[in-house]
């Protein structure tokens, strides 16, 4: 039996000539989104017909061609790029092909094979558009290992700074550079630091300025810092909360904080409590 290609690139359909019935392993367009049928819903669709299944098997063995067919997935792929992820495990290893889709849709980066998870040419592609496509890079890969391809990426979405810890070097991982601008652009960042970053001035200086809570994320020894202290709760007045102990007994960060909201006060010492209360009323 043969087939004939249907050159639509909207859905890449294959027709038996002599019925003109889709094979049905066509591209479909449902709810915005495509996908291929599964070999399941092939193998039910024709069992409801006269074929036997001896042709049923030669569908199966025809659309596996197909999914490894660049002719019949490239355009497929410039249309729709999550149809990547039903291409052969060959295309999948096809810089070109992959390209086309991160292109269009770099979260489809996921869908590569592991080598070209790694390409530093494929993943800046994909981090242009989408720096969160981190999280599809092959660990330890020459892209994983690009300190400046990585420093890009913070400086467009610092959310993506959760990855860095599961596939860059540890010469990466602890740049100050690289997550300094990460937290300037995502001062939330500051939660997915190393360890020994979080104590850094500059680091909790850039998170704190923005929102005086992310003090808590802070290692204890820049919470005793009062410069740090005073930044925080002149952000945020709760953020006495988290300030160390002694800093909560300090008459300038109680003052500030009380200033900002009284809900801060609540955080202060007792001693500090009473002063207020004594002063302007039960809290």
């Amino acid at each position: 039996m043969g087939f004939s290609k249907n050159p639509d690139p909207y859905a890449v359909a294959w027709l038996d000539p002599a019925t003109k019935l889709g094979v049905p392993i066509t591209i479909e367009k449902n709810n915005y989104e495509t996908k291929f049928m599964e070999s399941d819903e092939i193998m039910d669709s024709w069992s409801k017909t006269k074929y036997t299944e001896v042709d049923l098997q030669r569908f199966q063995v025809q659309a596996k061609s197909l999914l490894d067919d660049k002719d019949v997935m490239l355009p497929a792929v410039r249309r729709y790029p999550r149809t990547l992820k039903w291409a052969s495990e060959r295309l999948r290893n096809d810089e070109n092909l992959v390209l086309d889709a991160v292109t269009m849709d770099p979260f489809q980066l996921k869908r590569a094979s592991i080598r070209i998870r790694g390409l530093v040419r494929v993943v800046k592609v994909a981090l242009k558009v989408e720096p969160l496509a981190l999280e599809s890079v092959s660990a330890g890969s020459d892209a994983a290992n690009n300190r400046e391809l990585i420093l890009e990426a913070m400086k467009k979405n610092g959310r993506a700074l959760r990855y860095v810890a599961k596939i860059c070097p540890p010469e990466i991982v602890r740049d100050n550079e690289i997550v300094l601008a990460a937290v300037r652009n995502y001062p939330s960042a500051l939660k997915y630091a190393p360890d020994n970053l979080k104590g850094d001035f500059k680091i909790v200086e850039a998170a704190v300025l923005q929102d005086g809570n992310l003090l808590r994320f802070a290692r204890d020894e820049i919470k005793a810092n009062k410069q740090i202290a005073l930044l925080a709760v002149q952000t945020t007045g709760e953020a006495l909360q988290f300030v160390a102990k002694k800093l909560q007994n300090d008459n300038d960060l109680v003052c500030i904080a009380g200033c900002k909201t009284r809900e801060g006060l609540k955080f202060a010492s007792e001693q500090q409590r009473e002063k207020f209360e004594d002063r302007f009323g039960k809290l």
